[in-house]
């Protein structure tokens, strides 16, 4: 389902918002820094999904006044990719800039667990 230019997954009944790039629908959760907040960008580790960040840890984050973006690269949980398609290092990364990019995102930092890390740096 596509609403005011975004495509809307519904996963166990939760709504997953997902960015269209490369013929390739990237799921997100995002939640908006106030005025002069930091963005944080969680990487996830291999196996993990944007579980990891919801919870204590965005919940603190946005207490703070900060915002979060926790997102499934190709082949994470609730993402798809083809299988003629070479998932690579240079790839994922390619997808973290353009959803940075996408989002428009202001004063962020990046944070990855285990290979997420890798590709945040």
């Amino acid at each position: 389902m596509i609403i005011n230019g975004k495509y809307l997954s519904f996963v166990n009944d939760e709504v997953i918002s997902c960015l269209f790039i490369r013929n390739f629908f990237l799921p997100w959760k995002f939640d908006t820094a106030l005025l002069n907040g930091y963005t944080f960008v969680f990487v996830n580790a291999l196996t993990g999904n944007t579980t990891a960040w919801n919870g204590i840890i965005g919940d603190k984050i946005t207490e703070d006044g900060n915002g979060f973006l926790a997102y499934n690269f190709r082949g994470q949980d609730n993402s798809k990719f083809s299988e003629e398609l070479n998932l690579d290092t240079d790839l994922i990364v390619s997808d973290l800039c353009l959803l940075i990019e996408n989002l428009k995102l202001k004063n962020i930092i990046l944070v990855g667990l285990s290979i997420g890390g890798l590709y945040a740096s």
